[in-house]
């Protein structure tokens, strides 16, 4: 919305900051890795998971035995944004966590085990950095083991 301000100038009027925005401040203070933020996600929304269960495992009873994440994600998404009201504050869900979320359903419901395929995690094809890495004690490890050039003998 915008408005003139004293000086006739047309910008935006600030609203008040709801719950939602709070909540969307803190996703983006939260830790630097994807799968830390699901962590977090996950730990602050358990609903997400028990309803894309409840839905995958809706698919397979009724006789699918291979389909994708987005299939469930998106009735999620669907029905939280029915339930919600109209500017009601509400989480959003992060395609970034679809493939967290499936991974967890295979490790976590052993009827879901085939039904989703996944592919390996970009993080995981990181190389492995050094314990003088991690501790902060090196800069730029290139040993045979760390993609840094490590300056700690």
């Amino acid at each position: 919305m915008t408005a003139l301000d004293d000086r006739g100038w047309r910008g935006v009027v600030e609203t008040e900051r709801t719950l939602f925005d709070a909540a969307t401040d803190a996703e983006m203070l939260a830790p630097e890795t994807i799968e830390a933020r699901f962590q977090a996600f996950h730990a602050a929304h358990p609903e997400v998971y028990t309803r894309l269960r409840i839905y995958a495992l809706e698919l397979v009873n009724a006789g699918w035995e291979h389909f994708g994440i987005s299939v469930v994600w998106e009735r999620v998404r669907y029905e939280t944004m029915l339930g919600a009201h109209a500017g009601e504050d509400s989480f959003k869900l992060n395609d970034h966590f679809r493939s967290r979320y499936a991974r967890l359903l295979i490790d976590q419901e052993p009827r879901l085990a085939e039904v989703f395929t996944t592919r390996q995690l970009r993080s995981a094809s990181k190389p492995p950095v050094c314990g003088s890495c991690a501790t902060g004690t090196c800069r730029h490890c290139l040993g045979h083991s760390c993609a840094h050039r490590c300056d700690v003998r």
